[in-house]
């Protein structure tokens, strides 16, 4: 996995693969753009850097750990490192707020409007789909009572966005596909957009994939 600033002084080269823990290899360069390695950042857990993502200017370096044992086995975590001087330093580490196991949180990441948020997909996360009765016409309880079914293991995108001086959970893109959609194969984002690849996603009984913006 690479991930490169906007401005191209910072480069990140991820080995999840390597034994017995994953390492990022940090580049930094000048302005004649000749990249150097700066910095070797050690996991503790295999898979650690599955997806990497910087901040424009490279001031925050963000690093996923997908099999990280948290409250759950291989529920997963985002480690976010804040660049301090010539070195990135452990700043931030988020855990999903809804602790599954095989989570695997932080399958891909990427930081949208420079570092003010953090996109995060969870391969194995299930999903909460609110149940219509009626096309929506009826409601309980002044609509206060809610009926909802689990898409289990079908995966799902949560939005971490920077208050103060830490992330914090928004909300979850909807996703009501099933697991074998292929939701989030790819996604991509701009400064107020998320586009997500669904390539087997049914339209019309054929499995011809869809992209949900």
């Amino acid at each position: 996995m690479l991930s490169i600033s906007k401005d191209g002084h910072s480069l990140a080269i991820s080995a999840p693969a390597n034994s017995p823990n994953g390492k990022v290899f940090v580049y930094s360069s000048d302005d004649t753009l000749q990249y150097t390695l700066s910095q070797t950042i050690n996991g503790d857990d295999s898979n650690f850097g599955s997806s990497t993502t910087i901040s424009d200017n490279g001031t925050y370096l963000a690093v996923s750990s997908i099999y990280k044992d948290v409250d759950q086995i291989d529920q997963g975590a985002v480690h976010v490192y804040e660049l301090s001087g010539t070195q990135y330093q452990l700043y931030q580490t988020i855990t999903s707020i809804n602790s599954e196991i095989a989570e695997f949180f932080g399958s891909k990441i990427s930081f949208m409007n420079d570092y003010q948020t953090l996109v995060i997909f969870s391969k194995g996360a299930d999903n909460l789909v609110r149940t219509k009765f009626d096309a929506g016409e009826t409601t309980f309880d002044n609509n206060l009572t809610k009926i909802y079914d689990t898409l289990e293991n079908n995966g799902r995108i949560d939005i971490y966005d920077r208050y103060a001086s830490k992330w914090v959970f928004s909300e979850s893109l909807e996703n009501n596909e099933d697991d074998i959609a292929g939701y989030s194969n790819g996604f991509a984002v701009s400064s107020n957009q998320v586009l997500v690849g669904v390539p087997n996603a049914l339209d019309q009984g054929l499995r011809s994939g869809k992209a949900f913006e």
